[in-house]
């Protein structure tokens, strides 16, 4: 069959029609083919079985696309529970004395003993300014969360040193 004794625009056959929509529908190429054996004839017999072992139920490739999971998908804007910095108007302020409170732990400790000091240091003259210790909870927050906050405040206080240099 030459390109020229095909028509550039036809409607699909019956056949043809419920080839594409098995496609489509179940991901199925079976019927297609089937078509294809009986249409082109030069086509190499293990090509055609490849495509048929396609429909196979024990068949290892899932070439079928099929639909983005949950988890994969883009995420709202403000869905679930919101970070501490978007929860609290005052977290930058109350981040700001603490890092102005673990930069006056920092002076002492290397005027006093010529050293910078711990973190179980710098938690605990955190936890012994009242007034500090109870703005932030910082009693209430275990340890890990403690150093966590303790370890932005420096990294802001580093910022700040930075910015005004």
């Amino acid at each position: 069959m030459k390109d020229e004794d095909v028509p550039s625009w036809r409607f699909p056959t019956e056949e043809e029609w419920d080839a594409l929509t098995s496609l489509l529908r179940d991901g199925k190429i079976g019927p297609t083919v089937k078509i294809i054996k009986e249409e082109c004839k030069g086509i190499h017999k293990s090509l055609l079985r490849a495509l048929e072992d396609l429909d196979d139920w024990d068949n290892d490739l899932h070439w079928v696309i099929k639909p983005t999971p949950k988890f994969s998908r883009p995420k709202k804007n403000m869905s679930g529970r919101p970070s501490f910095s978007d929860a609290d108007p005052f977290y930058d302020y109350k981040m700001l004395l603490l890092a102005r409170k673990i930069g006056q732990i920092h002076i002492e400790y290397i005027d006093k003993y010529s050293r910078l000091p711990k973190k179980r240091e710098i938690r605990d003259c955190v936890m012994q300014d009242g007034a500090l210790s109870a703005l932030l909870k910082f009693s209430k927050k275990g340890r890990t969360r403690q150093d966590a906050l303790c370890d932005k405040a420096h990294k802001l206080l580093l910022e700040l040193k930075v910015s005004q240099n």
